[in-house]
């Protein structure tokens, strides 16, 4: 990735994962609703995020599909590497940037 990007659209997900790792699954509530965030709030809570590192963006005009690598906490990652993937909608507009869509894989 270009080193000179913008990160705009990385610091607001990882805001999100920052939540999730400090135990905030509420904040799912901002860009989730009805089963989907249930599901979702549910699983974060059993697998906490503990780190993560970018694996993936691709941007078009006013929007970015991230992609991260996460391990998970409460024995679903193996020590030594085991990461499964947390993906996020990001779009631009004039007001700043606003995370709209959240994906895992559990």
């Amino acid at each position: 990735m270009n080193p000179f990007r913008d990160r705009l659209p990385e610091r607001a997900s990882e805001r999100y994962l920052t939540a999730l790792r400090d135990g905030r699954v509420e904040v799912l509530t901002e860009i989730l609703s009805g089963d989907v965030q249930d599901r979702f709030m549910e699983s974060e809570r059993k697998w906490p995020v503990q780190s993560w590192r970018i694996g993936r963006r691709q941007d078009t005009a006013g929007t970015s599909e991230l992609m991260y690598w996460v391990k998970r906490g409460n024995g679903y990652s193996e020590p030594g590497g085991h990461e499964e993937e947390v993906y996020f909608g990001v779009v631009r507009s004039r007001e700043g940037v606003r995370v709209v869509d959240f994906g895992a894989i559990y």
